[in-house]
């Protein structure tokens, strides 16, 4: 009975990592590399322009075209956008229900473009959703619970992050590169991507692995790793551990808790 409580656990666990992922596919519009994919396209003018947008009241950010994406959080809000005269159009920006919504303006409509570049400003920060070959990046952020789902192939690269709790989702090759300091955090991986957070200081640390990642952590009190693909996860730290591995996967100390 224990093994198949395990057993059951990991599966689990396996088909929260896969739907967490899945469910960021029909929301966030999915680009290969090149950025070519779809039913139509409009290449850039090579004339670029930038351009203010008034927005508010928003605390969740849904990205889904591939642009370089910069987020800060003061006391202001809204956003510029940097790309071809001609691709401005092209891209819709609404913020309802509390999210920030970037994509384009006809589903499957592919930007051929050198330059998109987005700065967003938000007061409060609580959810951020990539798919496809984009990039996030912010300094400081702070957060009671933070969520960030990956979808695509995209990158996401927090280097000051304040939060509680914090939940990640990893469905696509994307990678995600975080630091700062959390009270938890539980991740999900149900796909093939790279997860630095070696210098993210975590009090407890939850891993469920449903496809292929490379991962490293730092936990100061707990880490539990559930595996049933596989899974390299070097840590930082001496927390209790709990595992449970069906497939194949790794676990190896990389060094004490950073300071």
């Amino acid at each position: 009975m224990q093994v198949r409580h395990r057993l059951t656990r990991s599966f689990c666990a396996v088909a929260i990592a896969f739907g967490s992922a899945a469910a960021l596919m029909p929301v966030l519009s999915a680009h290969a590399e090149g950025w070519s994919i779809g039913s139509s396209r409009i290449t850039g003018s090579g004339k670029v322009e930038k351009q203010s947008r008034a927005l508010s009241n928003y605390s969740s950010v849904s990205v889904g075209v591939p642009a370089n994406v910069e987020l800060i959080q003061d006391n202001t809000e809204g956003l510029t956008i940097e790309t071809d005269d001609n691709l401005l159009a092209q891209i819709e920006t609404v913020a309802e229900h509390g999210e920030l919504k970037i994509r384009t303006v006809k589903r499957n409509l592919n930007l051929d473009t050198k330059t998109l570049n987005i700065v967003i400003h938000l007061k409060n920060i609580e959810r951020v959703n990539l798919g496809g070959s984009g990039t996030i990046s912010a300094g400081k952020l702070h957060a009671s619970n933070m969520n960030v789902n990956l979808g695509g192939n995209g990158t996401v690269d927090f280097k000051a992050l304040e939060a509680g709790k914090l939940d990640v989702a990893l469905g696509g090759t994307g990678g995600l590169k975080l630091a700062g300091n959390v009270n938890s955090m539980s991740v999900a991986v149900g796909g093939a991507g790279k997860f630095d957070a070696g210098n993210l200081k975590a009090g407890s640390v939850d891993i469920a692995i449903g496809g292929s990642a490379s991962m490293t952590v730092a936990a100061r009190d707990k880490l539990s790793l559930t595996v049933a693909g596989s899974g390299d996860v070097g840590y930082y730290g001496d927390p209790q551990i709990s595992k449970t591995v069906v497939g194949l996967g790794s676990l190896k100390r990389l060094g004490a808790f950073p300071q």
